[in-house]
């Protein structure tokens, strides 16, 4: 394994001197990367093995590589579905300017988190009558996983104590293994009996379609995620009563906004459309938590990433500097693969499909149709998913089901590339005659 002293994650062109491992006297400039928790020396694509000889056991997926008078055995892997990571600050003199920028974005660990004073969220109810539901036991190997995020929250000025009517029941959720494979946990309000009591807020999110067309042919990419989003947009002073929830012997509310309320992510929305209207939409967009910055070329993408810096600063709003990525050649972005060569079904999502095999619901079901786009002809091909969503999901009576869910999946597992149209050249339409 390559990697460059005092960087986590760094990934570019290396000069590498491969006399004595491949026993020619000359240089050659290969890509590497570095892999948190491989134990690997190296891993070798067809580019690097191309001078020696290969002898190839399929049955065993036994490989062997004779380079030079020295014979190595390689291991088969996957293709790496993360998107490589360029380090940005190394791009060229301004990088020194880049960081300092970055880091007065980003969180430090033991700070209070700032709150916006863009925005505050608001709990509006049919009636003035409280929502109060009784609290639940909980396991007791979650509740010391409780204690230490009441704990936290207290710390940061998330939470306070409480004296209120209302009351919401506590749960805890398991999270996705992270990258060394421990399973961390979320400590979640159920709002449920207060969000049916509350007034919806009808502020749209935007168009995924518009939003994957503005950054076609854009060259390079960089998403940057707020530390704990929600939590940076304070409660209406009003309305904080309403967050209440119990625990033991304790009861808290939130001073800032919770995840779980029914009109969260019109909210959050609502802010990011305030903050980077200003911008235009040429090169950044944000999805809720999620700010997407596209350009043509790295100089270009360094001075958007200074100007989306600054107004998330005027914004009071904090960067994680251990989520956000930069300098991207494609993101995954809800589900599929953004690059500049076009749009891409996600690797992960097509293999959860393939796993779940037949679906048995209209949830399931919809998770197909979500990638019909990548299916010619769609709408007469995925005519029985559409037949057993009607059904409410039933896909025994519908007949020709199992033939179009293969068809489509087939199609999903060479993970199509759409491409962008070039508006500026003549287009051809194809028409189909009934």
């Amino acid at each position: 394994m390559v990697t460059v002293a005092g960087r986590k994650k760094m990934i570019g062109e290396v000069e590498i001197n491969l006399k004595g491992l491949m026993e020619i006297d000359r240089k050659r400039v290969i890509h590497v990367a570095s892999i948190p928790g491989r134990s690997h020396d190296m891993i070798m694509g067809t580019d690097l093995l191309g001078p020696g000889e290969c002898y190839v056991r399929f049955k065993h997926k036994n490989w062997r590589v004779k380079l030079g008078q020295k014979s190595y055995r390689v291991r088969e892997t996957e293709k790496l579905d993360e998107p490589i990571e360029i380090n940005i600050v190394n791009v060229n003199e301004e990088s020194g300017k880049f960081r300092k920028l970055f880091e007065k974005l980003t969180y430090k660990e033991g700070e209070i988190l700032e709150a916006t004073k863009r925005i505050k969220h608001r709990i509006d109810l049919i009636d003035d009558r409280p929502t109060y539901s009784k609290p639940r036991r909980y396991p007791v190997a979650f509740r010391e996983i409780i204690r230490e995020h009441i704990k936290e929250m207290l710390d940061t000025e998330v939470l306070r104590e409480s004296v209120s009517t209302f009351n919401s029941p506590l749960w805890v959720v398991p999270k996705k293994l992270d990258k060394s494979g421990v399973q961390k946990y979320r400590v979640v309000v159920d709002y449920r009996e207060l969000k049916k009591r509350t007034k919806t807020e009808k502020y749209p999110l935007p168009r995924l379609e518009e939003m994957i067309d503005r950054m076609s042919r854009s060259e390079i990419f960089s998403v940057i995620y707020l530390k704990s989003g929600y939590h940076q947009i304070p409660m209406e002073t009003r309305d904080i009563e309403k967050t209440s929830f119990q625990f033991e012997r304790g009861h808290y509310e939130y001073n800032r906004m919770p995840f779980g309320l029914r009109n969260a992510p019109a909210t959050f929305q609502r802010l990011m459309d305030a903050v980077l209207k200003p911008l235009g939409m040429g090169f950044v967009q944000g999805y809720i938590d999620d700010l997407i910055i596209f350009s043509k070329s790295k100089t270009e993408h360094l001075r958007h990433l200074r100007v989306v810096f600054l107004r998330l600063r005027e914004a009071g709003l904090t960067a994680s500097a251990s989520k956000s990525k930069f300098a991207l050649e494609s993101i995954h972005f809800l589900g599929y693969v953004i690059s500049r060569e076009g749009v891409a079904p996600a690797r992960k999502k097509v293999q959860g499909i393939l796993d779940a095999g037949v679906p048995q619901n209209q949830t399931e079901i919809r998770m197909i149709n979500y990638y019909r786009r990548f299916t010619p002809n769609a709408t007469e091909v995925c005519k029985p998913l559409t037949a057993a969503l009607q059904k409410g999901g039933n896909v025994k009576d519908v007949k020709g089901f199992k033939e179009a869910l293969e068809q489509v999946t087939d199609i999903l597992c060479r993970l199509p590339t759409l491409r962008y149209p070039r508006f500026q050249s003549p287009l051809c339409g194809v028409y189909r005659r009934e």
